[in-house]
């Protein structure tokens, strides 16, 4: 869900907030939220004789942030002391919090002065640290490494028991909106 507002000649700022896994019962599906503020700059379009043009429609450069907080419940096997090859079956949350810095390149379309289509792609940069719960001594893996929405994060490294990566950030995205008079 997310609002935007037209501000001046050809700008405006965008403010949205995502949820994760809001409707689902799956006790082992992600949860989190996402929250993104940006300001569009939009590019002036040139306009035909009778062509009535909606300031917020055409080609857009918006610096956007994004921050985000997800977990999940995980199931892994634990070697029990004194019994060979015995394991019990444990639970743990793999948490992850994010964030990145981006600059988008997009293309907004308003049909009928009521619905708004936008198109974005961005680049920038982004960082994220997870955490295990339970057995602190393992260390994350492909299959139990924390997960992010919203972008993808390139590029990273160990730093006193939090996977921390920085540097490249990608998103991209469709959104579909109504408009308010």
């Amino acid at each position: 869900m997310s609002w935007e507002k037209l501000r001046g000649n050809h700008q405006s700022y965008d403010i949205g907030l995502n949820a994760i896994g809001l409707v689902t019962n799956d006790r082992y599906a992600a949860k989190g939220v996402i929250l993104h503020v940006g300001y569009k700059f939009f590019f002036q379009q040139p306009l035909t004789n009778d062509e009535k043009f909606h300031p917020m429609n055409g080609f857009y450069i918006e610096p956007t942030v994004m921050a985000g907080y997800t977990e999940r419940l995980q199931t892994y096997l634990e070697p029990v002391d004194g019994v060979q090859g015995g394991r019990v079956q444990r639970e743990r949350i793999l948490s992850a919090k994010y964030a990145a810095a981006f600059c988008n390149l997009g293309r907004q379309f308003i049909l009928y002065n009521r619905f708004s289509l936008d198109f974005t792609v961005g680049l920038g940069l982004g960082a994220y640290s997870g955490r295990l719960s339970a057995n602190a001594e393992n260390e994350y893996t492909p299959s139990n490494k924390p997960q992010r929405y919203g972008f993808m994060v390139f590029g990273g490294n160990n730093v006193f028991g939090l996977t921390v990566n920085a540097p490249v950030a990608m998103n991209a995205g469709i959104r579909l909106g109504y408009v308010f008079k």
